[in-house]
């Protein structure tokens, strides 16, 4: 350190140090490309990043890269917006109504797959786990039906997936015994199965299971799972009016103030025999099924089917999805 240095110092006390660097181009210039790339999004897409509009529109690139980032982010909004007013969503009004189950794989016990069976009602949220960590089979399906019947828990409608351990002829005939309308999804749409897919796609991260998740036995991720879905339905839904799963299930009514299983099981099964016919493709076939179903649903006072934003007007206490 010598005398030039500190006299430098003493003068630059004080003094705001010059910025470095470029100029910061205008609010003007930057609201000027937006406007040049959302004009150019016709033509190169919503998808692509900033090269492909270099060239047409021969902007600095500290314009061009915050314009279209900017302008695909609000072409995403508005998809949503746009998806979310034509969304028709089915809204539940009865508890134990209709019941989706599912297969959630929760990680790996001794270099085997771990996997629960995951129920969720439509009405309530409430989700169950079960299952003893090996994939589902049709004893497990049929022994799971038998304990619902045991304990009056049988659902009017039971939903799931196209899984083979679901759909075998002594399931069929079982849920044919009990009176229980089987809700498939479409082939390979598992959006069918909606309000069970988010279930567990709630319940995973909540209990820290998934791919590539250690476990040191089956029954541990099982109780897990189990344990994050009673921290789940005891959990308030903004989307219910700050209830919990728990507080639905005790408030809302059955499905059985307002009709008999069979007179709804018969009236179901008539209008799937007029729905379906013959030279129908399986995705046509699933598709009459499900809407001969959610037909009769609405008949007997059980369901609605809102679209979009009507959803918010449309839950009540007594109506909820």
């Amino acid at each position: 350190m010598n005398v030039r240095t500190l006299w430098n110092w003493e003068h630059a006390a004080g003094q705001p140090s010059a910025r470095r660097g470029r100029p910061p181009h205008s609010p003007a210039a930057h609201a000027r490309a937006h406007e040049l790339v959302a004009d150019a999004a016709a033509t190169v897409g919503s998808t692509t990043g900033w090269r492909p509009y270099e060239p047409l529109l021969a902007l600095p690139r500290r314009l061009l890269e915050p314009a279209v980032k900017a302008v695909k982010a609000a072409h995403r909004a508005h998809v949503r917006d746009v998806r979310a007013t034509h969304r028709v969503q089915h809204v539940v009004r009865t508890a134990g109504t209709i019941v989706g189950q599912d297969s959630a794989h929760l990680g790996v016990a001794a270099r085997h797959g771990v996997w629960a069976e995951v129920w969720r009602d439509w009405a309530t949220l409430e989700l169950e786990a079960g299952g003893d960590g090996k994939p589902v089979t049709e004893t497990r399906v049929l022994e799971h039906l038998d304990a619902l019947r045991r304990d009056g828990r049988l659902p009017l409608v039971r939903a799931g997936d196209n899984g083979s351990a679901y759909w075998t002829p002594a399931v069929e005939a079982r849920l044919a015994a009990y009176e229980v309308v089987h809700l498939g999804n479409r082939p390979h749409v598992p959006q069918d199965n909606a309000a069970t897919e988010r279930g567990i796609g709630e319940a995973k991260p909540e209990a820290e299971l998934g791919r590539g998740v250690a476990l040191g036995t089956p029954q541990e991720g099982v109780a897990a799972l189990q344990a994050a879905c009673g921290r789940l339905n005891a959990r308030p839904r903004p989307s219910r009016g700050d209830l919990s799963a728990d507080e639905l299930t005790r408030e809302l009514p059955s499905w059985e103030t307002r009709v008999a299983r069979s007179v709804f099981y018969g009236a179901a099964q008539a209008a799937i025999q007029r729905a379906v016919s013959e030279g129908m493709t399986k995705r046509q076939r699933r598709q009459a099924e499900r809407e001969a179903v959610f037909e009769t649903l609405e008949e007997f006072g059980l369901m609605s089917r809102v679209r979009g934003g009507e959803v918010l007007q449309a839950l009540r206490p007594e109506m909820i999805s």
